[in-house]
Formats: C-alpha cells, structure tokens, sequence
C-alpha cells in the first residue's frame, strides 16, 4: 500500500512469511548487533578511554578520542564485508563510522548497551515493517536519527531528574524489600 509517491509502502513479507522477518530480526539483534555493541561500545570504548584516563586530559577529551578510535575500528571492522558484497568501500565508511559514533553516544548518554543492540539490530534490518523507496531508513541513516532521538529523551529525562528520581525510588524500594 502506497502511503506517497515515493515514500514507503508496507513490506508485503508480513502476510506472506511473518515468522521469516521475526527470525531476521531476531539472529541480526542476538547475532550480529549483540556481538558487535558489546565489542565496540561495551568493551573497546570504554578500555581505551580507561588507558587515556592516565594522560592529563580532561574527561570529555578521553571520552571523544575513545569514541572516536573505537568506532574508527568499528567501520574497518566491516572493509571485508564491503568487499564480499560488492559495497563501495571508502564512500561507505563515513556511514558506518557515524553510525557507530551515534551508537557510542547513545550507550554513554544512556549506560544502557541493551538500548544499543536493539537499535542497531534494527538498522541491520531496517525494511522489516516498511520499505522505503527514498532510502531514509537505509541502515546508517536509520541508526543516526533514531539515536540522536532517543539521546534528545535520555537528556530530556536527565535534565527534567525523571531518571534520578526514579533512581532513588528504585532503591528505596530494593533496600526495604530487600530485592534487586
């Protein structure tokens, strides 16, 4: 069904092979985007940022060299498979690498790597739902815009104390119940 000229219109595998997309998605996000968020923002970013918080540098600076080093090995990371599948490789590493960089600030904005896998694992297969004729969900981009939406809230929370106050709450409650 055709929403606009050249817009999106829905993805007709829904009704022919529901299970085929939940199983797309599900091996992208369990495989690939669990592995790869774990990887690169779970462990990369936050080591190397460790090894040059002995330098005299300020945090902000250790944190943007550590994002920006480990995201550059997260775009190198994918040069063979730009290679196996044909992909145009130095146009194509600009995108991984903001795609990762977005990713990297989602996950320091908001500690949460389970927020970064289910996002990735969605830009792996972005035309699950709709299928986009203009190419605005095409993996990168689909990556960069829902981040810097979800970072926009995160900070949105934080500045508002939502997150702090449901924080305390939460603690409060786990010390009296003496649950998690």
């Amino acid at each position: 069904m055709a929403l606009s000229v050249g817009g999106p219109i829905w993805n007709r595998d829904w009704a022919s092979a529901p299970a085929k997309l939940v199983g797309r998605w599900m091996a992208e996000t369990v495989g690939t985007a669990f592995l790869e968020e774990t990887l690169f923002r779970g462990v990369a970013l936050r080591q190397i940022a460790r090894c040059i918080g002995t330098s005299s540098w300020t945090a902000t600076q250790r944190w943007s060299v550590a994002l920006v080093l480990s995201q550059l090995l997260f775009a190198i990371m994918h040069i063979p498979l730009l290679v196996y599948v044909g992909a145009p490789v130095l146009t194509s590493l600009p995108g991984l690498f903001l795609a990762g960089a977005a990713l990297a600030a989602l996950y320091m904005v908001t500690r949460n790597l389970f927020l970064c896998v289910g996002v990735h694992g969605l830009a792996d297969a972005p035309t699950l739902i709709v299928i986009d004729r203009l190419n605005l969900l095409e993996s990168q981009y689909f990556a960069v815009l829902s981040c810097t939406a979800l970072i926009a809230v995160a900070l949105s929370l934080k500045k508002n104390r939502t997150v702090a106050l449901y924080r305390t709450c939460w603690t409060k409650l786990s010390n009296s119940t003496g649950r998690p």
